[in-house]
């Protein structure tokens, strides 16, 4: 009974388990990108040829038959090694052997999973998730980055929510929050119950602030904190500053670059990701972001790369 016990408990939590999530992560982040950049399963596509001059729809065309023999030699060599493999295998078996049969695959390169609707699909795992691992702050993001693409801002809202329970410091929720206030600002389609509903509980994520003053507000700790606030908080202050125009790139930089460098979380790849946030500010923060690699490569000499 005990065994029996044992197990039923294991298939309730089996969905909540860390391989399950990590798999979901990843399920989720490959069809978000699949969505955000749908031009990646057009490159097998023929371009437009009506718009292109005799010359360049010849090297286009030149251009497509080399590729199309390339992957038809490519998918001839992957035939004949498992032809190969298949017929060694068989022989060591020996003649009189009985062969065993695999299970058919039917989709091997996932052809048919992406025709599938990347929003639909993200949306059925990031619901298992919240039912069976609503304690981890990561269900939360996932379901916000989901939900706002699908366009469901209540879900989204509340999704909010429950990761500010969770984590009202971490910077992804900071991040997400001035993502939604900001939409929230913008888009007057919205129907009236979603309306209403935003202007009443988005204030309260805001400690009844406008973006702007929120922000500054945050910015103001950052500055305040010193190095007891992580790295990749002041790059999403600092970041969402300038998305918002609530502070210029000059000052927004100086978040990340006055003490970041010995911030909470200063590992290579969030220092790096700062180093691609201040390159995105543009000539007003090329001082600043030349500063700050010179603080990286000091403290990460192996690093070139930046």
């Amino acid at each position: 009974m005990r065994a029996y016990v044992d197990v039923l408990r294991f298939e309730d939590k089996l969905y909540g388990e860390d391989y399950y999530f990590t798999a979901v992560q990843g399920i989720v982040g490959i069809y978000l990108h699949l969505y955000d950049n749908p031009d990646i399963l057009k490159e097998d596509e023929e371009p437009d040829y009506s718009t292109m001059t005799a010359a360049e729809r010849k090297k286009a065309k030149s251009i497509a038959r080399k590729k199309k023999k390339a992957a038809e030699k490519k998918e001839a060599e992957k035939r004949e090694k498992e032809t190969a493999a298949q017929n060694g295998s068989d022989s060591k078996k020996g003649g009189n052997a009985k062969q065993e049969t695999d299970i058919p695959e039917d989709d091997p390169n996932g052809e048919e999973l992406l025709k599938k609707d990347p929003l639909e699909e993200s949306q059925k795992y990031t619901s298992i998730v919240a039912k069976f691992a609503p304690d981890r702050f990561e269900t939360w993001m996932l379901q916000y980055d989901v939900s706002i693409r699908r366009k469901k801002y209540l879900l989204a809202l509340q999704a909010l929510f429950k990761a500010r329970n969770l984590d009202a410091e971490n910077s992804e929720y900071v991040f997400r929050l001035v993502d939604f206030a900001t939409k929230m600002r913008d888009f007057r389609e919205l129907s009236e119950t979603v309306s209403t509903i935003a202007k009443e509980e988005t204030p309260r994520l805001l400690d009844n602030k406008s973006v702007d003053q929120f922000l500054t507000s945050l910015a103001e700790k950052v500055r305040q904190g010193d190095t007891h606030v992580s790295l990749s908080t002041r790059t999403a202050v600092a970041k969402a500053l300038v998305e918002t125009k609530a502070s210029s790139a000059t000052t927004s930089a100086a978040l990340i670059v006055d003490g970041g460098i010995s911030a909470r979380g200063a590992s290579v790849p969030a220092c790096l990701y700062a180093a691609k946030t201040l390159k995105a500010f543009g000539a007003n923060a090329t001082s600043a972001t030349e500063k700050w690699i010179s603080h990286v490569k000091e403290r990460y000499p192996l690093v070139h790369d930046i």
